[in-house]
């Protein structure tokens, strides 16, 4: 049988409060409680979840509930349509959106606060609890097993694409000097190389190039973790976009990268073509967040 984790606090308004968690995070009302030694409570959760909520009230000595703004339930929602519903409901509930004291849970979430102030972050994104995601790393020398990535990533373009991508003309000598030329961003578990893109720091923005995750990793939230480095690189240089490209054809791509926040700005093509294979794609960092260069 595995283990159950139980999160209890104490609230001031016990039915105000368990309707807020049912109808904000969709949870059930998994087991209630009437005068336990003085106590009423409520569990709530996702029905078959490994954890729940308690919200307890005592009748003869009530604690006046007492969060901090870094006490948080942290709702991770990888895909964008669920986030948003999700956030849109937590607002209909009667949560109130608050600024997060950490400002992290701001570039891929939203904040909410309950009557009692304790606090929920709808995060888009999947947990990947041993992930890192390195800039530049120092000593990198696996060019094989960066070569290796990417090629297994790009392989499914086979066939798909006109002209071929300029991945098949790479080795390890080439992707060792787009390196020195542009920062290199890697995702890893421990050793494992899970997802790398490079970024080309231009005048006006931060280039996305060579983005890639590994097959097994794929749903984590990889490549949405590559995208906040490259947004923190574009930060930190004062760069108000990030631009990639991606092929025509590939009308999947293109709609995972409009769930990331990109949009489409305009139509290329490969020399000696004469019509579009390429479309690009912008983001614009929210205002106020570029540092200066």
């Amino acid at each position: 049988m595995s283990a159950q984790l139980r999160i209890a606090r104490p609230v001031a308004d016990l039915a105000a409060s368990a309707r807020l968690y049912r109808e904000g995070l969709g949870w059930v009302a998994l087991g209630s409680f009437q005068d336990h030694d003085g106590f009423d409570g409520v569990m709530l959760g996702p029905p078959g979840g490994g954890y729940h909520l308690e919200l307890t009230r005592c009748r003869h000595h009530p604690l006046t509930p007492a969060p901090t703004a870094e006490d948080l339930l942290v709702l991770y929602l990888p895909d964008a349509q669920r986030w948003a519903a999700r956030c849109d409901a937590m607002r209909r509930a009667g949560f109130a959106e608050v600024s997060p004291f950490n400002p992290y849970w701001a570039l891929r979430g939203r904040t909410f606060a309950d009557p009692d102030g304790y606090r929920v972050v709808v995060q888009q994104a999947a947990w990947a609890p041993a992930l890192r995601i390195e800039v530049a790393p120092e000593g990198f020398s696996d060019w094989s097993a960066l070569l290796a990535l990417l090629r297994e990533s790009f392989a499914y373009m086979q066939g798909r694409i006109d002209p071929p991508s300029s991945l098949d003309g790479m080795g390890e000598s080439e992707l060792r000097a787009k390196a020195a030329r542009e920062r290199l961003l890697l995702a890893r578990d421990g050793p494992r190389l899970l997802g790398c893109a490079f970024a080309d720091l231009r005048e006006d923005c931060v280039w996305i190039g060579k983005l890639a995750v590994a097959a097994s990793a794929r749903r984590q939230g990889i490549a949405s973790a590559l995208i906040d480095a490259a947004e923190a690189l574009a930060r930190a240089h004062g760069r108000p976009y990030l631009e990639l490209q991606t092929r025509i054809e590939l009308l999947e791509n293109q709609a995972t990268f409009a769930a990331l926040g990109f949009e489409r700005v305009a139509l290329s093509a490969h020399p000696g073509y004469s019509h579009a294979t390429s479309v690009t794609l912008r983001k614009r960092l929210a205002e106020g967040g570029a540092a200066s260069a």
